[in-house]
């Protein structure tokens, strides 16, 4: 199952608790997977916390169960807690530069 489609305008982060999610960008008629995410990942941050489309489509590979927060609640606890917004910034740099790298392998 497709659980959010790259350039939705929805909003919300999700936790994995259970199954595996695959993480994918479309690149001309092919998609190219990004990363495997698996219990106590998240995905859906970027888009929640910048107020953009989804950089991204996130697909079940099994039986998942996930947790969902509310854009609206993601922004009130970053901002209640600078040291998760910090953190949370530091792991989006850390998967811009490793989807940059898989990106480039893939041209």
């Amino acid at each position: 199952d497709v659980l959010i489609r790259e350039g939705a305008a929805d909003a919300g982060l999700f936790l994995v608790k259970r199954g595996a999610v695959r993480v994918t960008v479309k690149r001309g008629a092919r998609d190219v997977a990004l990363a495997l995410l698996q219990p106590h990942d998240f995905f859906g941050d970027l888009a929640t916390v910048r107020a953009r489309p989804r950089t991204a489509s996130v697909t079940a590979v099994t039986d998942a169960e996930l947790l969902w927060i509310s854009g609206p609640d993601v922004v009130a606890l970053l901002s209640q807690r600078p040291e998760l917004s910090a953190a949370l910034e530091e792991i989006q740099l850390e998967r811009f530069v490793k989807n940059a790298e898989v990106l480039a392998k893939g041209t």
